[in-house]
C-alpha cells in the first residue's frame, strides 16, 4: 500500500508565508523574538549570498556579525527590536551613509502578543539620487529667482505665499527678521485693496488671462508704501492652480505724476485767480495746446475740435490770418 505525504497545517502555513514574502520588491524576513529567522525571501538571501532555506534557523544578529561583519549593525538592529517588542508599535529608520531604510513592524499571534517581527529593507539608492537632484533642481531655481532685481512670489488660491525670492522677502519681512512662508496677504496688502485684489486674483486663476495691476504694498518697517507694477500669470503645482507674481517698484514713477498732478492743480488756480490762460503753437506741425481758461478768455465753449483749427476760425482776425499763416 503507498503511503501519500500530506503535508502539515504548520508546513502549508510556512509555504504560504514563503510565496507572499518572495512576491514582495524589498528585501524581507520574519523573525521570532530571540533573532532567529523564521522566513525569508530571495532578495533578502542574495544579500548574504545564500539561498532563503539557508537563512532560515539563523540568527540574525550572528548574520550581521559574521557575515556582513557589521557588529555595531547587529547591536543597534538588537536595540531597535527590542524597542518594537517594548512598545509594540512600528519602527522606521535609515542610516544617512547607508542606502537602505528598514521597517519593524510587530507581528501579534492570536493571543494578542508578539511573537515575531516582520523587518523590511527597502533600497532608496535611487530615491536618494533623486532627492539630490531636486535638491540641485532647487537650489538652481532659488538662486535664479534670487538674481531678479524684482518682486517674484508664488501665491496659491488662498493668497498664501508660498515661494519667493530674496527681493520679495527683504521688502516684506526685512533683511534681519524671520521669515515664514506662510503670512496673512493682509499684512503686507492695504485692506481696502483687498476685494479687489482677490477679485482679480480669482479670475486669473479661473480664467488663465494674465493680470497687470498697480498696487500698494506695506514693507516692513515702514509707515510709507511702496507702489508695484505686477504682472500676474497662473500655473499650476502639483496639480493645484497658483499664480506666479511679478513686481517692479514704481514708487518714483507715482510720486512724480502726483508731484506733476499737484503742480497741474497749483497752476490751474493761479490761472484761474488771475483769469490767465497758456497757450502754445508749433509752427511746424500746426499743433496748439492752450489751458482751460483760454476758452473762457476768447468767449468760446468748450468743445472737442483741434484748437488749432478754432485759433484760426474764431480767435484771430480775419485780415490778419494771412500773416499767422505765413
Amino acid at each position: 500500500m503507498l503511503k501519500k505525504n500530506i503535508p502539515s497545517e504548520g508546513s502549508r502555513i510556512d509555504d504560504t508565508v514563503a510565496a507572499l514574502l518572495e512576491s514582495l520588491p524589498d528585501a524581507v524576513y520574519l523573525m521570532d523574538t530571540k533573532g532567529v529567522i523564521l522566513n525569508t525571501n530571495s532578495l533578502f538571501a542574495s544579500q548574504l549570498g545564500k539561498q532563503p532555506q539557508e537563512c532560515i534557523g539563523a540568527n540574525i544578529y550572528d548574520l550581521l556579525v559574521n557575515e556582513v561583519h557589521m557588529p555595531e549593525l547587529a547591536v543597534y538592529h538588537r536595540e531597535k527590536s527590542e524597542e518594537v517588542l517594548r512598545t509594540g508599535k512600528r519602527t522606521v529608520f535609515a542610516n544617512e551613509r547607508d542606502v537602505r531604510k528598514v521597517t519593524m513592524s510587530p507581528v501579534l499571534s492570536a493571543e494578542g502578543e508578539i511573537t515575531r517581527l516582520l523587518i523590511t529593507i527597502q533600497n532608496i539608492a535611487e530615491q536618494k539620487r533623486i532627492d539630490r537632484e531636486l535638491h540641485k533642481e532647487r537650489a538652481l531655481k532659488t538662486a535664479l529667482l534670487d538674481t531678479i532685481p524684482c518682486s517674484a512670489v508664488i501665491l496659491d488660491s488662498d493668497l498664501q505665499m508660498v515661494v519667493s525670492n530674496q527681493y520679495a522677502r527683504d521688502m516684506l519681512f526685512g533683511k534681519n527678521e524671520n521669515r515664514e512662508q506662510h503670512v496673512d496677504p493682509a499684512s503686507f496688502f492695504f485692506s481696502d485693496d483687498m476685494a479687489l485684489l482677490k477679485e482679480k486674483f480669482q479670475n486669473t486663476l479661473k480664467s488663465g488671462i494674465d493680470e497687470y495691476s498697480e498696487i500698494k504694498v506695506k514693507p516692513h518697517g515702514s509707515t510709507q508704501p511702496i507702489w508695484m507694477m505686477t504682472h500676474t500669470r497662473r500655473v499650476e503645482i502639483n496639480g493645484k492652480p497658483c499664480a506666479v507674481s511679478i513686481g517692479i517698484d514704481i514708487t518714483e514713477r507715482k510720486l512724480a505724476e502726483e508731484r506733476l498732478h499737484q503742480s497741474k492743480e497749483w497752476l490751474d488756480e493761479a490761472l484761474s485767480a488771475s483769469h490767465s490762460g497758456i497757450w502754445e503753437w508749433t509752427p511746424g506741425t500746426n499743433k496748439i495746446g492752450w489751458s482751460d481758461e483760454v476758452w473762457d478768455l476768447f468767449g468760446m465753449e468748450r468743445t472737442d475740435e483741434k484748437p488749432a483749427i478754432l485759433f484760426c476760425e474764431k480767435v484771430v482776425h480775419p485780415d490778419d490770418r494771412e500773416k499767422i499763416v505765413r
